[in-house]
């Protein structure tokens, strides 16, 4: 596994909710939510590991709501 590949994981294994949204959608909605939350990851002011609990929760439920948007959940 590459870096890359790692860094993309651990930065997902901080959103418990969006993981397991990836874990049980299909293939092809999986891969457009990982590579979306990983975009709006990488262009959040704050990194991940600086939010407090309640950051967290709040940035998960504004991909859950651009993931119910783009039909990729319901």
């Amino acid at each position: 596994m590459s870096l890359q590949a790692q860094i993309d994981e651990w930065a997902i294994n901080l959103l418990p909710r969006i993981k397991k949204l990836i874990r049980k959608a299909e293939r092809f909605e999986a891969n457009q939510m990982y590579c979306y939350a990983l975009r709006k990851c990488a262009n959040n002011n704050k990194a991940l590991e600086e939010m407090n609990k309640k950051e967290i929760i709040i940035f998960q439920k504004s991909l859950v709501k651009a993931f119910k948007f783009n039909e990729w959940i319901k």
